[in-house]
Order: structure tokens, then sequence, then C-alpha cells
């Protein structure tokens, strides 16, 4: 059965990090990086948008990242933003 907040091709909405958003942000992109919200889309796997915050500098971002079907990680792209800049395809 598929999970009714997820539909294929489409960005979810606006989420607050669990643990595995917390461990992603963590074992992917950096420890220095805190996860603010993420979405997220189904592909041929999942794409993660996940938005962080540098603890060294406060400047925000938002992270691409895929997971393969056999659950492996991968950084696509990556946008620096404002604070206020709410998470879109990219």
């Amino acid at each position: 059965m598929k999970n009714p907040r997820m539909r294929e091709g489409g960005l979810t909405s606006s989420k607050i990090p669990n643990d595995k958003i917390f461990k992603i942000t963590s074992n992917v992109i950096s420890h220095d990086y805190i996860p603010i919200e993420y979405k997220t889309q189904v592909v041929a796997g999942v794409n993660y948008f996940i938005k962080v915050k540098s603890i060294a500098s406060g400047h925000m971002f938002i992270y691409r990242i895929y997971e393969d079907l056999q659950g492996n990680f991968r950084i696509d792209g990556v946008r620096k933003i404002n604070s206020f800049d709410s998470i879109e395809y990219f």
C-alpha cells in the first residue's frame, strides 16, 4: 500500500525532521549542520530536500539527497537560501 502523503514525482508538504533526517544530515552532509525542515519526492528511490542551518555561520542551505533502492545516499544538489525561503524542487 502506498503512503498517501507521498505521490510519485511530486514533493510532499514540509515536515519536521525525524531521526532518519538527523542521521542523513549528520552522515551525508556534515555534523556541522542542523536540519530545520524537509520534503521528500518518490522517484526510483527517494529524493530528500533538507533545509539545514550551519552551526558555524548561521547560513541556510537546501540539500537534495538521493537515496537509491539499495539504501545508498548521494548529494545531488545544494542551494544557499534565506531563512524564510521555502523548499522547492531544484
